[in-house]
């Protein structure tokens, strides 16, 4: 019962317990030996009190790895839980800023699922242990990743205004589980790979409106905020998909053309940012030009997700990215 920590934790705490191993042996190469999980787990029973990640219908889990102080996924069908309790009251207690930051990251599930490499694009592996469980864009992800986004176009700005706005709080949980689906599906790619330098680099930045000890940086404001400037990137590599994007999210994209898919769907993002009051940028959040190296590299050492983008970013390139993301408005 919780958010996507909560859930995470309860799948790798199951695979760890029934199949022990070293920490690391099933993290992917190569920070870890990318062992499968070699059989069922526990019973598993997920109920989400968050409306952002979807994992009570996923089969992989994110840890952080202390010693190198990043993310990594873990993943493999016997991790999906055995039922979801999805039940939308659960979220109506929740405070203005948590049903926003959790809805960016379901805003970007849907974006990065519809997005992703095609998986027509992928290489074949015959060893089915050694198929990832994430596949790149593809018909059934696209029904899920293209109504979610119709949600957060439709539902976020009204669940974060009122939370006894029952609809949208309901729309907004079935959006991340929608969501969630999809990039079970297909994967994520580069805004969730670079979001891991953002909490790489968190020691000494804070979010407004969060209460809490030690800095911190809710996991969809660590997505949402380098995104505008990451689909300005990415949309030559995929352009038809980028605008089709823009349009479900709810952009005008009457007269535009290709070549405009970043510069629409950006301002798109950009805007329900401000309309919800997100962080301007890298910078809203207290980071500066000296960061980003350091947040380059470690968003670089997430293979996988980088792989499944339209383009693939190099550390320079990434490094781009973030100083284009420093501030929006």
């Amino acid at each position: 019962v919780g958010g996507g920590s909560s859930m995470g934790t309860a799948k790798a705490a199951m695979a760890y317990a029934r199949y022990p191993c070293g920490v690391t042996d099933y993290f992917g190469v190569p920070v870890g030996a990318g062992r499968p999980i070699p059989g069922p787990l526990l019973p598993h029973i997920a109920c989400p009190t968050t409306s952002g990640t979807g994992s009570e219908c996923t089969s992989v889990a994110v840890i952080r790895l202390g010693e190198i102080d990043s993310k990594f996924v873990i993943g493999s069908p016997f991790m999906m839980p055995d039922e979801a309790i999805v039940d939308p009251t659960c979220t109506e207690t929740l405070p203005a800023n948590v049903v926003a930051s959790t809805g960016y990251d379901l805003m970007c599930h849907a974006l990065e699922c519809y997005t992703a490499r095609a998986y027509t694009r992928w290489d074949r592996v015959e060893d089915p242990a050694r198929r990832t469980l994430l596949q790149g864009a593809n018909p059934w992800s696209d029904m899920a990743a293209t109504r979610a986004l119709e949600i957060v176009d439709a539902y976020l700005e009204r669940g974060i205004a009122d939370a006894a706005d029952h609809e949208a709080r309901d729309q907004l949980m079935w959006g991340a589980t929608l969501a969630g689906m999809a990039f079970g599906n297909s994967g994520t790619h580069l805004p969730h790979a670079m979001s891991y330098g953002v909490t790489h680099l968190m020691k000494h930045v804070t979010t407004p409106g969060y209460d809490v000890p030690s800095p911190f940086v809710p996991h969809g404001i660590s997505v949402a905020v380098g995104a505008p400037a990451i689909v300005r990137y990415l949309a030559p590599g995929a352009p038809g998909r980028h605008l089709e994007a823009a349009g479900h999210l709810g952009a005008d994209t009457r007269g535009a053309g290709e070549d405009d898919a970043g510069d629409v769907l950006s301002s798109r993002l950009v805007d329900l940012m401000r309309a919800t009051a997100a962080p301007n940028g890298l910078g809203g959040l207290g980071f500066g030009a000296d960061d980003l190296p350091a947040m380059a590299a470690s968003s670089a050492r997430q293979k996988r997700a980088i792989a499944n983008a339209p383009r693939i970013a190099s550390e320079d390139e990434i490094q781009s990215i973030y100083a284009n993301a420093m501030s929006y408005w």
